[in-house]
């Protein structure tokens, strides 16, 4: 990866992770975030007598996203983090996408889209980094003394004192 590609995607990860951050805060610190935000649904299935269960589940699997998103800020040139941060974005995506087409449960408004944007923006972004990774170039051993030969078309001294 070029230099301004791998601080821009830095960049980018952090502020994913950062989101999922806030999404983790909102969901412990709001009674209703998840219901009234992401969901926008009001049913029995959802209610329980123990407290806000989807708040905390949704709330603790933010957490654990934004956890191996910061990772992936801190060790970009990992390929192996670089793998698991993609699979944690498909796996958020495959969640809103059988939430929204399979159960019928999500409502689509900005609360929702945002997120799905932002991963799926984040996702190709990864996927397009892990394809120029370097170490998926083929790594040569030369002698740098052979490449400065070639650069550098001198003649060698040592035939001239001879």
């Amino acid at each position: 990866m070029s230099h301004w590609m791998t601080v821009t995607l830095r960049c980018w990860v952090a502020f994913i992770a950062f989101t999922n951050f806030g999404a983790a805060f909102r969901c412990f610190t709001e009674d209703n975030f998840v219901r009234s935000k992401v969901f926008g649904i009001d049913s029995e299935p959802w209610k329980s007598n123990e407290g806000p269960i989807l708040e905390r589940m949704y709330g603790y699997w933010s957490f654990i996203n934004g956890i191996i998103l910061a990772s992936c800020f801190f060790f970009i040139e990992e390929k192996k983090i670089l793998c698991l941060s993609v699979c944690v974005i498909v796996l958020y995506l495959c969640f809103f996408g059988i939430e929204g087409y399979l159960y019928k449960t999500l409502s689509v408004h900005g609360p929702t889209i945002y997120p799905c944007v932002l991963s799926g923006l984040t996702l190709l972004w990864l996927l397009a980094s892990l394809k120029y990774h370097p170490s998926n170039r083929t790594k040569e051993e030369i002698d740098e003394n052979e490449v400065l030969r070639k650069q550098f078309h001198f003649k060698s001294i040592s035939r001239k004192i001879q």
